[in-house]
């Protein structure tokens, strides 16, 4: 849960609107991320 907390703040300091993309879309992508990086995390110790 924390790791989509981070990946929805980091878009939204990183989201720029005038590239034509939704937020939400955007944010998903990030938090995704965000979720998978701390997975590889757990895997690896």
């Amino acid at each position: 849960m924390a790791a989509s907390r981070y990946g929805m703040l980091r878009a939204s300091h990183k989201f720029d609107k005038s590239r034509g993309f939704k937020f939400a879309s955007y944010a998903v992508w990030w938090m995704r991320e965000a979720i998978l990086q701390e997975i590889r995390k757990k895997e690896n110790n």
